[in-house]
């Protein structure tokens, strides 16, 4: 049921962002929306009560609620249907579906959905813009070549042009954003990766590299021809 959920409420917001922002946006939500779950277990175990201390809680519905926030933000009816017996305007239809669905599924997390409510209002308001990346570096993304075999795929929508909406969401500013973390950390995960191959395999792999003649340079591979030196012009220093 959520993954019907999900390809419901993704594809406007998809088509409408682009890939890559909701691709962003989903990995925003889970993290910010444990943050937040998090939080409010230890504001009610602050008040005596460890229900939610001792709780697990396991789901994507947490996401589903805060794609429904967006989605509501951004749907051009200013009122939505529920069960075609009446409306409610667009904006409270997240904070009816919260209670509905807790009411028809009693054993279900409240405060994971609540989790993801929140997170949505906090995006939608603009107030998570600096946790998403700057469009300039989404772009830049959509253009590497090493990401050519994800952009290439016919249902791969690029970033649009820049509207109302979208400055709310992300980061246009250019000023810190989620890449200022993303970058050092792929740095670091190569470096790592590197290091264990050189534990495993030794110098094998470095005098393959020597023998290509491969530098690197800006973050991009380079070929350069080794020198042959003729062992009867070599000379013994």
């Amino acid at each position: 049921m959520n993954m019907m959920s999900y390809m419901a409420l993704g594809k406007l917001l998809e088509r409408k962002f682009g890939t890559l922002f909701m691709t962003f946006t989903v990995v925003n939500s889970i993290v910010l929306s444990s943050v937040i779950y998090i939080l409010i277990a230890l504001a009610t175990y602050a008040f005596g009560s460890e229900k939610l201390m001792n709780q697990h809680s396991l789901g994507f519905s947490g996401v589903l609620f805060h794609l429904l926030v967006l989605e509501s933000k951004v749907r051009p009816n200013t009122s939505q249907s529920i069960f075609g017996m009446f409306h409610i305007p667009a904006k409270y239809y997240p904070w009816f579906m919260l209670v509905a669905i807790q009411f028809l599924m009693p054993n279900i997390s409240f405060v994971g959905h609540l989790s993801g409510v929140l997170c949505g209002t906090l995006q939608s308001s603009g107030h998570l813009r600096y946790s998403m990346p700057t469009v300039k570096f989404i772009r830049i993304t959509e253009e590497s070549e090493r990401l050519r075999w994800v952009t290439s795929f016919p249902s791969f929508i690029n970033t649009p042009a820049t509207n109302d909406d979208f400055v709310m969401f992300t980061n246009t500013l250019g000023g810190g954003g989620a890449q200022s973390f993303t970058i050092p950390m792929y740095t670091f995960a190569r470096n790592s990766i590197e290091t264990v191959r050189f534990i495993i395999f030794g110098r094998e792999g470095e005098e393959e590299s020597a023998e290509q003649g491969v530098a690197l340079n800006e973050g991009e591979w380079i070929v350069i021809p080794s020198p042959r030196i003729d062992p009867a012009q070599a000379e013994l220093v």
